[in-house]
């Protein structure tokens, strides 16, 4: 996959737009990009290790199999996308948009967000089987009508 690591993708009050993009496997590691648009996009096994994701648009994005760990990803649109087995651990995800997302099928491993901020986000029937939530703020979340099963909750 292609390598971009550290970049700046905002300059400005311009800010990339990367919609319905393929660019599984590329690593981000360490980029500034808040607010960048990458709706649609297939961005599969891609790094995002810490990245500034504040604001993004990730709305329809197959994040399947990615790293989105010490990320700010806050006010973030994560609706209808794909999450399986993505890993959020340590990132700060206050008043993401979450609705629709696919976070967990059966057998294939849940969420990692273990430390992770994740405040005022509406959770509502989302599937978060196996996740581990380990030493995870859940402050003013709703969790209605979601699974949790064999989800890891400790402390």
């Amino acid at each position: 996959g292609a390598k971009v690591d550290n970049a700046i993708w905002v300059t400005g009050s311009t800010v990339a737009k990367l919609a319905c993009c393929l660019l599984p496997n590329t690593d981000f590691t360490g980029s500034y990009m808040p607010g960048i648009v990458f709706s649609g996009s297939d961005l599969q096994s891609s790094v995002f290790t810490s990245c500034d994701l504040t604001g993004a648009d990730l709305t329809e994005v197959d994040l399947a199999d990615s790293k989105l760990d010490k990320c700010k990803m806050d006010g973030a649109l994560l609706q209808r996308s794909i999450l399986l087995r993505v890993d959020i651990s340590d990132s700060s995800l206050e008043a993401a948009r979450v609705q629709g997302s696919l976070w967990h099928e059966e057998g294939s491993g849940g969420l990692k967000a273990q430390r992770a901020i994740l405040e005022r986000i509406d959770f509502q029937e989302i599937d978060l089987g196996e996740a581990d939530l380990s030493e995870a703020r859940l402050n003013m979340c709703l969790l209605s009508n979601c699974n949790l099963y064999k989800a890891n909750l400790s402390e």
